[in-house]
């Protein structure tokens, strides 16, 4: 038998093999450099919400300061926050599925609420709520990619691309480019923009999508001679 030789894989790039791509456009929020190896999410809604108030509402309190926040990602389509009494309400989703009940508000005042992944201001008003007075709450999807953010709302905190080129920004755009969306890669060269840890979390949340990111250690061949 030939000695066993130990060979590095290293092909000089972040992707090493069965890589499937996707076209699309990548979000920048102001001028930038975004590396190889750069792993991105999928902005799958919109952040900012414009409230509507129902037709009919008696009240004449109101519902601002809407936005997609907290971990969940919404759906999306139109959610209603419904009233049920005059300070108490219900938030039901797109598809009419009530996501919580007995959600009261403050008499006389504003209250902040969060819920199935939205955040908005209800305020009482001079007159009150009645029973199915409601707002509309809107929400629509993007689609772009973006960075991953481990603290991002609306898709952006969930890892499920990697950047394959070097792209650059002067300024606030969307840059068509290609994303690795599945496939094995070097989890050295994989970079959070942020200057985080690649942790070990982060990997098993790309796997799950179909990116395997392997350690310098998993890239050996062994090389019978």
């Amino acid at each position: 038998m030939g000695n066993m030789d130990i060979q590095n894989y290293d092909l000089g790039s972040v992707v090493i093999k069965n890589p499937e791509f996707e076209t699309g456009l990548l979000k920048f929020p102001g001028a930038d450099t975004y590396v190889e190896g750069t792993i991105l999410a999928r902005k799958e809604v919109v952040d900012a919400i414009t409230p509507a108030a129902g037709g009919s509402n008696v009240g004449n309190g109101t519902c601002t300061l809407a936005t997609v926040a907290g971990s969940e990602v919404p759906k999306v389509g139109t959610y209603q926050f419904i009233m049920t009494a005059a300070l108490v309400g219900k938030l039901v989703d797109p598809d009419g599925i009530i996501i919580a009940s007995n959600i009261a508000i403050a008499d006389g005042a504003a209250i902040v609420l969060n819920y199935g992944g939205l955040q908005f201001t209800i305020t009482d008003g001079s007159t009150a709520f009645e029973a199915d007075d409601l707002f509309d709450l809107p929400v629509v999807a993007d689609g772009d990619w973006v960075i991953y953010d481990a603290d991002g709302v609306g898709g952006a905190q969930v890892p499920k691309g990697v950047l394959i080129v070097e792209e650059v920004a002067t300024e606030a755009a969307d840059v068509a480019t290609r994303v690795l969306i599945k496939g094995t890669v070097r989890a050295d060269q994989l970079v959070i923009d942020a200057g985080d840890t690649v942790t070990d979390a982060i990997k098993d949340k790309l796997r799950d999508f179909g990116i395997i990111a392997l350690d310098t250690t998993d890239l050996s061949l062994q090389d019978n001679q």
